[in-house]
């Protein structure tokens, strides 16, 4: 792992991670959330299977009733339950094949069982059992518990900054598809100590610069192994 990258690992970067993210109510910055939730599919979930390295749980689309999966790091855990809302995205790995993740999360309430019972006695075509799921679907899009995806965002570097020394106006949150798509269409300056624009970094080729991918975050966090987590190229120790 190179040396930049064990800083991310640091406890005080994910601390100032965790606290920036918070900052921003779990909202991506560029998106306010519009883009990964636009483009994932509301399922709950069906069943759960704690694995050795990660979660396999099965989930079940809320309109069509399609079955699929989806893999989650362990400390999802103690927020997951049968028949927890949540969304998930499916995105095609460097293997070609579809792989979901978790975009956000809400624990199982009673609200979820009633939803549930409503529709087997009045039927998923019924005016009463539609109105009552619009309600519902609003409630839970409206106050997510978790909403993953979510990455902290240095607007530039500065020589000898530590990830977390940087002041908190110089981190914004952003999904992954804003954070991916900011980094294949710019590059972030790079400061000397006198605030001097020296240059810029050049993105890992193979995350653009994101340093993970949300669909192997079971895996190690879906830390990029090309770069190991550094982002950039200048960052890695050959």
């Amino acid at each position: 792992m190179t040396a930049y990258a064990l800083l991310l690992q640091a406890p005080e970067w994910k601390q100032k991670r965790k606290s920036i993210i918070k900052r921003d109510n779990q909202t991506c910055t560029a998106c306010s959330n519009k883009i990964p939730f636009k483009y994932s599919t509301f399922v709950f979930t069906a069943s759960i299977n704690l694995l050795k390295d990660c979660l396999w749980v099965t989930v079940q689309d809320y309109y069509s009733g399609k079955v699929g999966d989806v893999y989650m790091p362990k400390q999802y855990l103690e927020d997951l339950r049968f028949c927890s809302p949540l969304l998930v995205n499916g995105r095609r790995s460097n293997d070609g094949k579809i792989r979901n993740f978790t975009v956000a999360l809400k624990k199982a309430s009673q609200r979820d069982w009633d939803i549930k019972r409503l529709k087997r006695e009045l039927g998923e075509g019924d005016i009463r059992y539609m109105a009552a799921f619009n309600e519902y679907r609003k409630w839970v899009f409206d106050s997510w518990d978790i909403v993953g995806g979510l990455e902290v965002h240095h607007k530039y570097y500065k020589v000898d900054l530590k990830p977390w020394e940087y002041p908190d106006d110089a981190l914004t949150t952003l999904c992954w598809c804003c954070h991916d798509n900011l980094h294949k269409n710019g590059k972030v300056p790079v400061l000397d100590k006198y605030d001097n624009v020296t240059g810029e970094y050049t993105n890992c080729s193979r995350c653009n610069g994101v340093g993970y991918f949300p669909e192997f975050s079971h895996i190690q966090g879906g830390i990029c192994f090309e770069c190991d987590g550094a982002r950039y190229e200048e960052l890695i120790v050959k």
